[in-house]
């Protein structure tokens, strides 16, 4: 008696046209493969009922759902053959092809195309297949640039290929046609902008005044309607498409439809736009991108930026509530994004040195900072920002590619234990967010020391210190002298109070553990070093076990 081969039956179709219709293309590359399958019942060979159906996806990658949840049931052994019509319904490329057979081999599972024969168990078949593979892939590739050519060409002819209709236009046989209504807005859009000169000014006026988005009916729903933004205000001026022309890349032709804004006065708006350095915040790629969310709205948080009169620029991880001038309960909607990025980085290497390579920790310091980057968000999944602190969660996934990467032996879990979720695990970091000149700023309880020396507050102690002593010695007559002898008119006067710190946290700065937000401009700030031990803990460090402690100390002499 032949075993029984479970045979399960894969369609697609590139575009969804048509897959509406009771009977479509998808059906029929079923009902091809049923067939096929019932002729080889003789040999055990048996249709399961599970549909493996992509509607409207591109054979040119595998991000198709239907082709994965197939991939996963072979993971799991529950498919032993793959029927399709032809080749090419699997898979257009050549790179992916050959990872699926692979697959396919290692699990044992046979590939069956109905419309094309060959036999994969020879190396003539195996030629074969590739050759056949490779000439769907050049196809669709031939196919992508004869689009892209055919769209250069419209575009340079001035014809709009559909889309979104922007604000100001209809469509009407396929072509723009100015709205009255809506072109007025444009105007004003423009016209106000020339007079502000501020895209943001601009939005809350707008806002303000009632005006509001463009309304689509689409089949999904309505669309539309909303407050403006200053993005889809920006993408507003800078579109030539009010002017009468059509962009394509970065090239500029003269379109067929007729321009609401005057060409004089585009070009101007795109000056101020080009010139100006607008206060608006700027967004820029950060470690932490779509990762870090705020966990009382549930959102993520945007890295953005800002710069001051010295020219440096300023990193913060911002609530998108916030930003959206929504309302944000929590009180770290603003939080420096450096501080944040150290943290992580530290605790996700610790979770790795754990559970994952102990080697990849030792090589850590060696590796090129895009590396380290690229191991990071590999490892990284989500970072929660509580009000008593972060969570930050690691991918189980992750450890293990990063395992297999740089192998070592496996590790024991010592000194803290991880709560596994999901494939995730999650280690919350408790500590004090205190907002400092504006911004959040990070302060790790005492038991999360800072464990890297900050070399300017190191140096200004130790000089402090040096000239202390030279002083009290005798070696120069007043400050003054001290100052013209060692070419530093103000520097000595800046530090030398340095040495009314007490000696805790001399200590600390001395090894590298003083907190992290504590900086040399800090103790010049807002009535400089206090006289009292206890006040300069109260002051610089903000816990008020540290206070303790240094009640103890006196205590004991």
């Amino acid at each position: 008696m032949n075993r029984e081969v479970r045979c399960a039956i894969y369609t697609r179709k590139s575009t969804e046209e048509g897959l509406e219709k009771e009977f479509n293309s998808l059906e029929a590359q079923r009902l091809s493969g049923e067939s096929y399958g019932m002729s080889r019942q003789f040999e055990g060979w048996v249709v399961i009922g599970k549909r493996y159906d992509d509607g409207g996806y591109s054979g040119g990658n595998m991000k198709r759902p239907a082709l994965q949840e197939l991939l996963q049931d072979i993971r799991r052994k529950q498919v032993d053959c793959v029927i399709v019509y032809k080749i090419d319904r699997l898979s257009r490329s050549l790179m992916d092809f050959a990872k699926l057979l692979e697959l396919f081999n290692d699990y044992g599972v046979v590939f069956v195309a109905v419309s094309q024969s060959f036999n994969t168990t020879n190396t003539t078949g195996r030629l074969m297949l590739n050759i056949m593979i490779s000439f769907a892939q050049y196809e669709r590739e031939m196919t992508i640039d004869r689009v892209k050519d055919k769209v250069e060409a419209s575009k340079k002819k001035g014809m709009w290929l559909g889309g979104t209709v922007p604000i100001g236009f209809d469509v009407k046989d396929k072509k723009l046609v100015i709205n009255e209504e809506e072109a007025e807005i444009i105007k004003h859009i423009f016209t106000r902008f020339m007079e502000l000169k501020s895209i943001g000014l601009l939005t809350k006026e707008l806002n303000n005044q009632g005006y509001r988005t463009k309304m689509y009916v689409k089949k999904t729903g309505t669309y539309g309607g909303g407050l403006y933004r200053i993005a889809g205000l920006r993408l507003i001026i800078t579109n030539p498409i009010y002017m009468g022309k059509i962009r394509h890349k970065d090239k500029i032709y003269q379109g067929k439809h007729e321009g609401i804004i005057e060409e004089k006065m585009w070009n101007e708006a795109q000056t101020l736009i080009k010139s100006r350095a607008y206060i608006e915040a700027k967004y820029e790629e950060g470690l932490l991108k779509g990762k870090i969310r705020c966990q009382a709205c549930n959102i993520g948080m945007t890295s953005t930026y800002t710069k001051k009169k010295n020219n440096k620029r300023y990193r913060y991880y911002v609530c998108n509530n916030h930003i959206k001038e929504k309302h944000c309960p929590s009180i770290n909607r603003t939080i420096s994004a450096g501080e944040v990025e150290r943290i992580v980085i530290e605790k996700v290497r610790y979770i790795n040195a754990k559970r994952g390579s102990k080697t990849l920790e030792e090589i850590w310091e060696n590796l090129f900072p895009i590396k380290q980057e690229e191991i990071m968000k590999k490892l990284l999944k989500t970072v929660w920002v509580r009000e008593n602190g972060m969570e930050i969660c690691v991918g189980v996934k992750g450890l293990e590619e990063i395992r297999e990467e740089y192998p070592s032996k496996e590790a024991k879990e010592d000194g803290m234990e991880f709560e596994e979720v999901k494939g995730e695990i999650s280690l919350f970091v408790p500590c004090k967010l205190r907002r400092k000149a504006g911004r959040c700023m990070i302060l790790e309880p005492e038991n999360e020391p800072y464990t890297k020396a900050d070399n300017t507050l190191l140096k200004a102690l130790v000089n402090a210190h040096l000239w202390q002593r030279q002083l009290d010695r005798g070696e120069y007559a007043n400050i003054t002298e001290l100052c013209e002898k060692n070419k530093k008119t103000k520097y000595p006067h800046r530090i030398l109070h340095l040495n009314l710190l007490a000696p805790k946290i001399k200590e600390d700065i001395l090894n590298g553990k003083q907190p992290r937000h504590l900086k040399l401009i800090d103790f010049r700030k807002k009535g400089g070093i206090p006289w009292l031990w206890n006040e300069q803990f109260e002051k610089f460090y903000r816990y008020p076990q540290n206070i303790n402690i240094l009640k103890r100390l006196c205590k004991k002499k």
